[in-house]
């Protein structure tokens, strides 16, 4: 199959994003319909010169931004001229007025030139502009039409009509249009990987191509013009057997279609980065490359066979790149990334296929009872590791799509992978994985399970112990869910009763979050535990679903796979030395618990062995932590009573991705706002306050804490009293302001006292108090807020 389309109308600010519109395999559709790029004709009546007298030299042109995208960065913007004074032009200003071109602006080149610099003729990025204008105009010209037309090089109507004959080439007309629109323009030869091209493939007499280099910038840019505005839809290559798409067993041939060539345009071949480019053309002059260093013919042709949307989502590949893969004792791996950003929002899957007349096992790989799940994809976010097993010699293909969430999947890449030799011990996967497939991804987070414990989909387990995975719950759907859970081994799949008893090893409940830490907030857990005698690999499975509050409860409600666990036993393979190793073990366990400080330390000492920023665990670890301190800060907000922490800890949690774990949260604390601001801003109502006053004016036992936080309460309010009195006469103080509140129903309070307060509370911590009494820190919080109030008013007075 050829190189695949991945339709792109935003700029992204790093990569360009592939629309996935594109036809995707999925769980009710076996066969998908990308669009395709051809080889274009190599027969060329008119002949120009690569380049012209003058040219710059080309040179590495490798950076990470694309002309197109600096140039319509402000899409969308009300801003009319930029920071230079120059206009800002809209990118569908220029695409809408190219495609309207009126068919008589074709007679001359002078006139359609003319015509499509209209909208920039003046500005100072024309040339680039026009690079668009020309190949949004040329992707919109019925060229089949114009091939009744008589056909030259004079006129650009005399062109298409060559191009609807087969004459010339899409890269020799847009030469000739940049160089009568002033636009420096080069024509490259090389070979490419499209059309009927297969990963492996190495005979360049059938890759031959045509694309070109504009000078913008002070540098080389590529322009693929035919891929650019032309694609094959419907184009499927025979002679394969499509053993299976994601965990399901197809069994069926391929029939081979040609497709049919239609008009479509692409953005990311105007100006594609060099280096992913490399990918998929190879210029026979290296210095065309526009890389440094160079790679040689051999190496193009043995590089990843890899498609704009693989490098359109930032992936890259982990495993050897190479198109081609030998299994090693009848299995092969496969393994690529995305940046964590990306990766989150990625299904991928796959469809692996068997060549025709490669196998002696051919007739039985042909009953869909005989075949295994061969395909073994594992999502450790942000990398995919995929295994494949081959119980029979034959030259197969892996295909790979991805996409975001709930989107079309796009084609990624295709390996061909050839087997000598059959596995001995064929371990295939006992159940079709579908969408979620095995490790946490967007279809758990979709169904309310958030901030796994476990992000990656293979678990290394231990034999003597249980093994704990958490979840947190969403609000949303807290109430309604229900969840199952099952434990699938390759012998259980056909053992009811084994089934049955492996099913009781696992267990789930939904807890409180912070339970432990005596913070009770609307945060909820789910709990999973496996049983402690698990001895053998196998595959956890978590289904949800949602009873409502009047459905039978003998009535179980539709239940869907949200994700899929691999649970091994074997020892947890390692790359890392032994710091990092022990650094990332530390956060792990300290990831099991939920101890803000602890965790915070073990990630200082991750940072300190440089296990990298976009290392997914530390990441994750990032995540947790706002959660607890969402938490935590959702306790302290109830025990303070301060309207602006309350206002403060409402505002960060509607500002935090996470702030459906809180959404009950949210309600508590803004009724509780509201109470507060019936308190003109301090934090208790006098009965209240009384009730603490009065325990601990009644204590027996003299305290120094106690004494201390009695003490500024009373010079808070006013009473003349000295710090060194005895407990006794402080207690007499407390009995005559008791008598004083229980008759005034409000207070006012002065600057310096509110200040001798603050410096008298400052002998002893919060901590130190709460171990004391509960009463004297929740007083403590008192004299802190009103004093602080008071304080502020003052200094706003002033």
């Amino acid at each position: 199959m050829g190189l695949c389309a991945s339709k792109t109308n935003e700029f992204d600010n790093i990569q360009p994003t592939p629309k996935t519109s594109n036809t995707p395999p999925n769980d009710t559709e076996e066969d998908g319909s990308d669009f395709l790029y051809e080889f274009e004709n190599d027969s060329d009546e008119i002949q120009l010169e690569p380049t012209e007298e003058g040219y710059p030299e080309p040179k590495a042109n490798d950076d990470t931004h694309k002309i197109f995208q600096m140039l319509f960065a402000r899409k969308g913007s009300n801003d009319e001229t930029d920071e230079n004074d120059n206009e800002i032009i809209n990118q569908e200003q220029i695409d809408n007025h190219a495609r309207n071109a009126p068919a008589a602006v074709s007679s001359t080149f002078e006139d359609l030139i003319e015509y499509l610099e209209k909208p920039f003729k003046n500005h100072p990025e024309r040339d680039a502009f026009l690079v668009r204008a020309i190949l949004v105009w040329l992707s919109n010209q019925n060229i089949e039409q114009m091939a009744m037309s008589q056909g030259n090089s004079t006129s650009p109507a005399g062109y298409l009509a060559l191009l609807g004959q087969k004459k010339t080439t899409y890269s020799t007309f847009f030469t000739a249009l940049c160089r009568k629109g002033g636009v420096l323009c080069a024509q490259i030869h090389g070979i490419c990987k499209a059309g009927d091209y297969q990963p492996g493939d190495r005979d360049e007499t059938q890759l031959g191509c045509l694309w070109n280099a504009v000078y913008l910038h002070d540098n080389w840019h590529i322009v693929h013009p035919f891929w650019a505005c032309r694609s094959v839809f419907g184009k499927v290559s025979g002679g394969w057997i499509k053993l299976e798409a994601g965990g399901k067993t197809i069994a069926k041939r391929t029939e081979e279609s040609e497709g049919t060539l239609q008009n479509s345009f692409e953005d990311y071949y105007i100006m594609p980065k060099p280096k992913e480019f490399l990918y998929a053309c190879h210029p026979n002059d290296s210095k065309w490359q526009l890389v440094k260093p160079h790679i040689s013919r051999n190496e193009f042709l043995d590089r990843a066979y890899l498609l704009p949307p693989f490098w359109g989502f930032g992936m890259e590949m982990i495993s050897e790149n190479r198109c081609s893969i030998t299994s090693k004792h009848g299995e092969a791996k496969i393994s690529f990334k995305a940046p964590l950003k990306t990766g989150n929002e990625l299904d991928v899957w796959y469809e692996l296929l068997l060549k025709e007349n490669t196998s002696g096992a051919e007739t039985d790989l042909l009953n869909p009872e005989n075949i295994p799940k061969l395909v073994s994809m594992i999502r450790n976010t942000p990398e995919w590791n995929c295994t494949i097993q081959f119980p029979a010699k034959g030259l197969y293909k892996i295909v790979f799509y991805g996409g975001k969430h709930k989107q079309g999947l796009a084609r990624l890449g295709e390996f061909q992978l050839v087997c000598n030799e059959k596995i001995q011990d064929c371990k295939p996967l006992p159940f079709n994985p579908g969408r979620p497939g095995i490790g946490y991804g967007p279809v758990t987070e979709k169904a309310g399970l958030i901030l796994p414990s476990h992000r990656n989909g293979q678990i290394h387990v231990d034999k003597t112990k249980p093994t704990s995975i958490r979840f947190f719950v969403t609000s949303i759907v807290l109430k309604t869910l229900i969840v199952r859970t099952e434990l699938i081994t390759n012998s259980s799949v056909n053992d009811q009763n084994l089934q049955k008893a492996l099913n009781k090893k696992v267990t789930w409940k939904i807890e409180s979050s912070g339970k432990e830490h005596n913070m009770q907030t609307s945060a909820r857990e789910l709990k999973i535990v496996t049983d402690a005698q698990i001895k053998e690999n196998c595959y956890l499975r978590i289904y949800t679903g949602h009873r409502s509050r009047h459905q039978d409860d003998t009535i179980e409600p539709e239940m869907s796979v949200v994700c899929n666990y691999f649970l091994t036993t074997s020892k947890l393979p390692s790359y890392e030395n032994g710091s990092k190793r022990f650094a990332r073990r530390s956060l792990l366990t300290a990831m099991e618990g939920d101890d803000i400080e602890q965790i915070n330390k073990c990630l200082l000492l991750c940072e300190k062995t440089q296990l990298g920023d976009d290392d997914a665990d530390m990441n994750y670890a990032r995540q947790k932590i706002e959660v607890l301190t969402l938490r935590k800060a959702i306790h302290d907000a109830r025990l303070r009573k301060n309207l602006g922490n309350v206002e403060l800890t409402i505002k960060m949690i509607k500002n935090s991705k996470f702030m459906n774990i809180f959404l009950k949260d949210i309600q508590v604390l803004e009724k509780f706002a509201e109470s507060l601001r019936q308190l003109n801003g301090f934090t208790c109502d006098l009965p209240r306050l009384l009730d603490a006053l009065l325990e601990l004016r009644n204590r027996n036992v003299p305290n120094d804490v106690v004494k201390n936080t009695l003490t500024a309460l009373l010079v808070l309010f006013g009473c003349d009293v000295d710090e060194n009195e005895d407990f006794e006469d402080i207690q007499v103080h407390c009995k005559a302001l008791a008598g004083r509140l229980s008759t005034q129903k409000d207070s006012s309070f002065k600057e310096a006292d509110a200040r001798k307060a603050q410096e008298i509370m400052e002998k002893y911590t919060y901590e130190e108090k709460q171990c004391s009494t509960m009463a004297a820190a929740k007083l403590h919080l008192w004299i802190q807020d009103v004093s602080k109030k008071v304080l502020n008013d003052f200094k706003d007075d002033s």
